[in-house]
């Protein structure tokens, strides 16, 4: 049986009904907004709510001011709930951001098998990467030391640390991790297409004059937008017969969203679409791009995938895993303008459409995960 612990929901909604039907789901425990059942019955979603609308709470009255100080209060409250409800099941789960250290430390007290899901690259590896990003926009990059304390004592505590990408796994080797240790599970895909995903080849003609682009993410300088508006500001000057019109969602960092503003480029910005309503909300665009300083595997890429839109990324994202040159998109190196115009132009020039390729579905995901917790015991079993 598997516990799987994460202070917030991430992507595990996406499969954990998959694992209670299996009968190999003991406990979720999370914090997101009240009502929300993933799936699966009220006696295994231990929801500890609190630290989500106090968190949300802070960024509506105070921004960014003061939340990597009080990241680390908001973790303690949400760890401190769950310790008093928690049973360490036969293999435990734990989404690694530093809030997990005393249930991991109370797992290994138990001999049970941890594993710890790293969702991004290497701390050390994306603290650098992204403050020297910081310096070339004039801004500064805050980096949480406390949090990436707690988050490599964490990696260090776990028997095994799982991973969506070829590119997390590289950082963590790079950065010492023993890759003996290391999982590799890419995430899945959503099998069932809404009616408005209707338009299964995009673009669907070279003589497009609109051509509708779509990045859908945080504004922030890890999501790297600054090089898509360069990009599209590049396009625009460029094209004599089109006109390339952007539009970015997500909710912004305002320091970053003002660099952005300064390009004079033009973009429609809207700050949130209920992820229910994101794969049809998609199907209205032409082309997705995400160009990605550091991504660990971006959900919304098989999102558009299954959109049918062709998607631009970075090697810096984890899902350029699932994209192949040509037949659903382009993958360029992380943090350049000029190959995200030339992308988007072959994209257009070629007629790239959005294929799924043989992508996991979230139930194979859910079967693959329940496998390896499966070898692992056995492997445990034997030695």
């Amino acid at each position: 049986m598997l516990n799987i612990a994460v202070c917030g929901k991430f992507h595990y909604p996406k499969y954990l009904k998959y694992l209670h039907q299996e009968n190999f789901l003991m406990n979720f425990y999370c914090s997101y907004k009240v009502g929300e059942n993933f799936g699966i019955p009220a006696e295994k979603n231990n929801n500890l709510f609190f630290k989500e609308y106090l968190y949300n709470l802070h960024l509506r009255t105070l921004g960014e001011r003061g939340l990597n100080e009080m990241t680390a209060v908001y973790h303690n409250l949400w760890q401190r709930s769950v310790k008093k409800i928690f049973k360490p099941a036969e293999v435990n789960h734990f989404m690694i951001h530093g809030n997990c250290t005393d249930l991991i430390a109370l797992c290994n007290r138990e001999n049970t098998i941890t594993i710890g899901e790293a969702v991004n690259a290497h701390p050390v590896f994306q603290d650098r990467l992204l403050n020297e990003e910081a310096k070339k926009r004039g801004m500064k990059y805050n980096a949480n030391i406390p949090v990436t304390k707690k988050m490599l004592t964490e990696f260090d505590a776990v028997d095994h640390l799982l991973v969506s990408s070829r590119f997390v796994k590289r950082t963590f080797v790079e950065n010492g991790c023993d890759e003996a240790k290391i999982i590799t599970l890419p995430y899945g895909v959503e099998r069932t297409l809404p009616a408005a995903a209707a338009h299964p080849e995009k673009p669907a003609s070279i003589n497009l004059k609109k051509i509708r682009v779509l990045c859908v993410g945080q504004i922030t300088i890890r999501k790297g937008q600054y090089y898509l508006l360069e990009a599209i500001k590049l396009l625009n000057q460029s094209s004599m017969d089109r006109m390339f019109e952007l539009t970015l969602v997500g909710r912004s960092e305002p320091a970053y969203m003002k660099c952005l503003n300064e390009l004079s480029a033009e973009f429609e910005h809207i700050r949130h679409i209920d992820n229910s309503d994101m794969t049809a909300f998609m199907a209205g665009f032409d082309i997705f791009v995400l160009p990605s300083l550091e991504d660990g595997f971006s959900v919304v890429v098989t999102e558009a995938l299954s959109a049918g839109l062709p998607v631009v990324t970075t090697s810096n994202n984890g899902a350029a895993d699932i994209i192949e040159d040509g037949y659903n998109g382009i993958v360029v190196a992380a943090g350049d303008a000029a190959l995200i115009k030339r992308a988007i132009e072959r994209v257009v020039d070629e007629k790239i459409t959005g294929k799924k390729k043989d992508l996991l579905s979230w139930k194979d995901y859910a079967a693959r995960l329940k496998s390896n917790c499966e070898n692992l015991l056995a492997a445990r079993t034997y030695a």
